[in-house]
């Protein structure tokens, strides 16, 4: 699956606007080889980027401003 799949999947599905990956920075790595659990972030990454299995997905917080609210 691609991040651009997933992304789409997300929004129609559930109305979340994903907006990067939290990645382990050795995924590729087996157990034997003491991977690091370490993670970083890539936003906005490319569509064609394959998701990982170990990757986590940031969404957008939206909120609700109200009425009144005044951007200064």
């Amino acid at each position: 699956m691609t991040y651009a799949d997933m992304f789409v999947a997300a929004l129609q599905s559930f109305g979340v606007l994903c907006i990067g990956l939290y990645r382990l920075r050795d995924a590729t790595l087996s157990p034997d080889e003491n991977p690091s659990a370490k993670r970083y972030v890539i936003t906005n990454p490319e569509d064609d980027s394959t998701l990982l299995f170990t990757d986590k997905v940031r969404p957008a917080q939206i909120c609700t401003l109200p009425n009144s609210f005044r951007f200064l």
